[in-house]
């Protein structure tokens, strides 16, 4: 049975650029990501206006181009409290509020205004209400932003949530959750038997680095630290280096020309994402201004220079967060890297030298683990307080229980990722007040200040901001539903005018194909062009959605009296229609009963079917579909219940190691050498002797110039094998590869320091 809306979480990483959701019921293993309505599954940070209505998100990135001064993009890092001319923005915020046709807003409006539309993804992917509400909202920010909890608060209380449904957390905590879900199977049962790991997250306004434990009976962060420089660093230094050349060579002012800025901008940042893979990349945009055609070569030393602040905030913040947690690098088993900025060669070197390896691991998706550690965030267990000051007597009894419980609990198999999950740092449904990085939960009952329960870790500096009066956010509210009254009638009035005008456009067509005489289609073309008189003259201009609809209906009746012909014509395609429509109905409804299957069996049976089109499509070097079926047949594994039944589990684990394999084989056909790498760590959760997960991560890691970490899946692979040909020569290929590598970077660094 599905899970109703009002027991779901909705996890939401606030991105700078954009904006992800996630959803979960609490019997799920993992979070699901919600696509918005153009099937991506990611939403542009952006809330745009013009004088008639707002355009958020996808209609709102539009309107970056051509209305900048009214299209608030980067909201997250109006958290930083710096200005819009400080962050170099193409809008301006005075005071606080961000003045545009349709109002003044202030941040938390700007916010409720994106929230609800992500908000309404979600409840359209599992057709709830409009107005219901689902179980907690929790949203991450980085710990360097401590004022944003106020903020998102406010935010969502306009949107009609009351504060204990809303929850806040760090960007590293997310992260953290995220990658204890994703590694569960592989995870040190206790957490005195873990080791630490560390998370690096570095976006584009903004960097995270997280040290923490984890295991399957819980985590502990020992230290977590976040800075306001991300890679946007490079995208600025671009765009500086463009409008001093545009200056000094051809007199050309881009500042002042929004539209021009706002465009040399994206061009910027396209600049930075395509020199992380190529060593040079040329910028043109024609008619830039009514005179000038631009080419300007980005260049490596550019890229370097632009990241100098980024690369060294990063080694400060390794640094810092190490230091706190009590660790060196050497004694990290892991150091995950998410998000897009670490991909610049230059940002990746750093990386490697602070914590003192030559291998980063990507085990989570780089852009969806925050909201999925937001979602999860949001199902765990509250923590439980003891008893203020119970008796020694009364207490023994609870204490022996509890014991028991404990000794029974042990026995029980390792539980899912979710549940009954310890924090130490970070806690639950709700949050004692800030406590030390590493340190246990508090002994005190929670804080539920102003009804508010957090995820406190990390945002132990105060922010300094008062939460907003409870009289002042019923206010924006008020203000949110008269909008969104007046949108609504605003798309009302549209539709019914697109109705009517499209019926009578039509009917000139239409004519033509019942075989109307010359005469007739002359009366009819008259009528069509009395119709668009009154659409484009005064009455239509201002009539409402009642007069659009009887005007409709006056002229179905007109056609119907004065156009015999045309009207039988119109009533034999409507019934053609409607039968059409019941057999695509019924087509759906099939569909739907074999894409969702309601046993284990048919849900093993299911992922056979998709594996086996896959494996078709991929002999058809088609590797993108055949990796959507390979997917989907992950999907309907992830489903099954029953593992003890019938070899269930063997079936499942089976199914699953094939379908990852495949997927890494996909991958590696794509040059998609991270996503191959990370669907190979999950074959080798279910075989870890699997030779061929092991060859084809070695692949993949000898792409990402990860060379001992592929050498050593090779050798592991080719004893495996019984010593594979295939396997030997792939060996070859990274010895060779390697040497290479080495000869350039000894002609890069002789180049570099001949003349020392």
């Amino acid at each position: 049975m599905a899970t109703p809306f009002g027991e779901m979480v909705v996890g939401i990483d606030l991105g700078t650029q954009n904006t992800r959701c996630a959803l979960m019921a609490k019997h799920q293993r993992m979070p699901d990501i919600v696509r918005n309505n153009f099937s991506l599954e990611s939403t542009p940070s952006i809330v745009a206006f013009d004088e008639v209505r707002r355009h958020v998100g996808e209609e709102g990135a539009l309107k970056i181009s051509s209305r900048p001064k009214w299209a608030a993009n980067f909201l997250r890092l109006l958290f930083s409290e710096r200005s819009t001319a400080d962050l170099d923005m193409t809008y301006t915020i005075e005071d606080g509020v961000f003045k545009t046709p349709r109002g003044d807003f202030n941040l938390p409006q700007l916010l409720s205004m994106l929230f609800q539309v992500v908000l309404g993804y979600s409840r359209k992917a599992v057709g709830a209400a409009e107005d219901e509400l689902p179980a907690k909202v929790v949203v991450s920010v980085p710990q360097c932003f401590p004022a944003a909890k106020e903020q998102i608060v406010a935010a969502l209380g306009i949107l009609g949530f009351p504060k204990e449904k809303v929850l806040v957390c760090t960007d590293g905590t997310a992260a953290v959750l995220c990658y204890r879900g994703r590694r569960f199977e592989t995870l040190a049962k206790t957490l005195d038997e873990a080791k630490p790991v560390a998370i690096v997250d570095v976006g584009h306004g903004y960097q995270t680095v997280c040290v923490f434990k984890a295991a399957r009976e819980g985590v502990e962060v020992l230290s977590e630290s976040s800075s306001p420089i991300g890679s946007a660093t490079i995208d600025e230094a671009i765009l500086s280096s463009i409008v001093k050349e545009l200056q000094e060579k051809h007199n050309e002012p881009l500042k002042t020309k929004v539209k021009q800025y706002a465009r040399m901008r994206k061009e910027a940042m396209k600049g930075k994402e395509i020199m992380s893979t190529l060593p040079q990349y040329a910028i043109h945009a024609e008619a830039l201004t009514d005179t000038l055609d631009l080419k300007y070569d980005v260049t490596k030393d550019a890229i370097v220079a632009g990241a100098e602040p980024l690369v060294k905030a990063l080694k400060e913040n390794v640094a810092k967060t190490l230091a706190a947690a009590s660790v060196t690098p050497d004694s990290l088993v892991e150091v995950e890297t998410i998000g897009g900025g670490w991909r610049t060669p230059c940002v990746l070197d750093a990386l490697k030298a602070a914590f003192a390896t030559d291998t980063l691991c990507t085990h989570l998706d780089p852009v969806q683990s925050v909201a999925h550690g937001c979602a999860l965030a949001g199902v765990m267990k509250k923590p439980t307080a003891p008893a203020a000051a119970a008796a020694p007597e009364e207490a023994a009894a609870p204490q022996q229980e509890q014991e028991k419980e404990a000794a029974e609990q042990a026995e029980k198999p390792a539980e899912p990722a979710t549940g009954d999950v310890e924090m130490k740092g970070p806690e639950a449904d709700g949050a004692p007040a800030p406590a030390p990085a590493g340190s246990p939960v508090s002994e005190e009952p929670e804080d539920t200040t102003n009804g508010v329960h957090f995820f406190d870790f990390g945002f132990s500096v105060e922010s300094g901001v008062e939460p907003l009066a409870d009289d002042e956010v019923k206010r924006m509210r008020e203000v949110e539903i008269a909008m969104k009254k007046d949108e609504d009638e605003y798309h009302r009035r549209m539709n019914a005018r697109n109705e009517f005008e499209s019926y009578f456009l039509q009917l000139p067509q239409i004519g033509f194909d019942a075989k109307l005489t010359d005469e007739v289609m002359d009366k009819l073309n008259a009528k069509v062009k009395e119709f668009d008189e009154w659409l484009l003259g005064p009455e239509g201009e201002e009539a409402t959605v009642e007069m659009f609809k009887e005007k409709l209906a006056a002229a179905k009746e007109d056609v119907a009296a004065n156009f015999a012909q045309l009207n039988e014509h119109l009533e034999k395609k409507r019934l053609e229609e409607e039968a059409r429509e019941t057999e695509r109905q019924q087509a759906m409804r099939e569909a739907r009963e074999t894409r969702e299957p309601k046993t284990d069996p048919q849900r093993v049976k299911a992922a056979q079917e998709r594996k086996d089109q896959g494996v078709v499509l991929f002999k058809n070097e088609d590797y993108a579909q055949a990796t959507t079926r390979f997917v989907q047949a992950l999907t309907h594994l992830k489903d099954i219940y029953d593992l003890d039944k019938d070899d269930m589990k063997a079936k499942r684990d089976e199914l699953a190691l094939s379908c990852h394999l495949n997927i890494a084989s996909a991958s590696i056909k794509l040059e998609r050498w991270a996503h191959a790498v990370k669907n190979c760590d999950q074959a080798l959760d279910y075989d870890a002797k699997s030779a061929k997960a092991l060859f084809r991560r070695g692949q993949a890691r000898r792409h990402l110039s990860e060379f001992k970490a592929a050498r050593d899946d090779l050798k592991k692979a080719l004893e495996l094998s019984g010593g594979d040909k295939l396997i030997a020569k792939e060996l070859d290929v990274l010895e060779k590869t390697q040497a290479e590598q080495k000869k350039k970077d000894k002609a890069m660094y002789s180049k570099m320091f001949g003349g020392l």
